[in-house]
């Protein structure tokens, strides 16, 4: 069923083949022990892993490992020649707010240097999850979501047995926690102190974790093959993943009882990113309960490029090897 989105995606990577001696691949991270953010950032394993799939992908490729380093080479003007196309990748961030990754996308707009991701704006959208849940909320497939700000007069219209508690502004399932429907506006309380942000709650949803990538090229998106998030409890909470408990396994295969919602959340997913709009690579993650309920639960404008993610085991089911991913990346750019 993907073999017209691997045609598409192979078109991108000869873009990108095409025109290596004039593009020059730039990725900015930050030092992951040194962040205010509780989530967000990127290890050494994973930075190692993220440049060499842009060396491989790129004849001419700068790493960063600090935003101020970035921005001094930029204002000195090294990335300013003219037959040369610069290509940005970053996931920096500064401070802790929803817009703390837009310091690259700003920078990069007012150099007129090319982002590999989402703007400015799409960042910070995508960042808060009480946003887009809220943008959201007339699409098909959401579940019933509310945010607590500290209203006095809160009110739990969330009719499942369980809810899901999160923070909005984190990923890595940072914060997130099952509990027992009720009154629930102590937890928020706490939660809100802990964190300083909004919390989400959420109707829990049973069922299997389910991620789908989505390539942006020239206003169309582009499914790749889904996969799926093994582990074992209820929920992938930060202990899980802090701790590498979980596995990947592409779909369709044998062991996944719902191989018939495959074209169904892939249309969904490529839907909702083209209603935000969406750049370069970005990733629609699922509860899937069965062939026809199916429901959002995350959405990752940064999905983790690296082989510890879900991204990087959906092009290789789909192209056999995942240095394909950056090539297709950087190609999505150049169309």
């Amino acid at each position: 069923m993907f073999e017209k989105n691997k045609e598409m995606i192979l078109e991108l990577i000869s873009l990108c083949q095409e025109h290596q001696e004039n593009t020059h691949v730039i990725t900015v991270f930050d030092d992951p022990y040194n962040t205010e953010a509780l989530s967000g950032m990127i290890f050494p394993k994973e930075i190692s892993d993220v440049e060499a799939g842009f060396s491989y992908a790129s004849t001419y490729y700068t790493g960063y490992n600090a935003f101020w380093k970035f921005k001094k080479d930029v204002e000195d003007g090294k990335f300013s020649n003219p037959n040369m196309k610069y290509l940005v990748y970053s996931t920096s961030q500064l401070g802790t707010d929803v817009d703390r990754r837009s310091h690259v996308p700003i920078l990069c707009k007012e150099n007129r240097l090319t982002l590999l991701t989402c703007d400015a704006y799409r960042l910070g959208l995508l960042m808060d999850k009480s946003h887009y849940f809220s943008l959201l909320k007339d699409f098909s497939h959401i579940p019933h979501t509310i945010t607590y700000y500290g209203q006095k007069n809160f009110k739990n219209t969330i009719k499942s047995p369980y809810i899901i508690l999160k923070p909005a502004l984190e990923c890595a399932a940072v914060g997130v926690t099952k509990v027992k429907n009720g009154n629930i506006l102590p937890l928020l309380k706490d939660m809100q102190d802990k964190f300083n942000q909004k919390i989400l709650a959420q109707e829990y949803i049973e069922g299997y974790e389910v991620s789908v990538p989505v390539l942006e090229r020239d206003g169309h998106y582009i499914s790749t093959p889904p996969v799926w998030v093994k582990f074992e409890g209820d929920i992938l909470d930060y202990n899980k993943v802090d701790n590498v408990q979980y596995s990947f396994s592409v779909i369709p295969n044998e062991e996944f009882p719902y191989n018939d919602v495959i074209p169904s959340i892939c249309k969904h997913a490529e839907q909702i990113m083209q209603f935000i709009g969406a750049k370069g690579l970005s990733r629609v993650d699922y509860r899937i309960r069965n062939e026809k309920d199916f429901y959002v639960f995350d959405i990752a404008a940064l999905p983790v490029l690296a082989d510890t993610g879900t991204c990087a085991h959906s092009f290789k089911a789909l192209l056999g090897n995942s240095e394909s991913m950056y090539e297709a990346i950087i190609g999505s750019c150049l169309c």
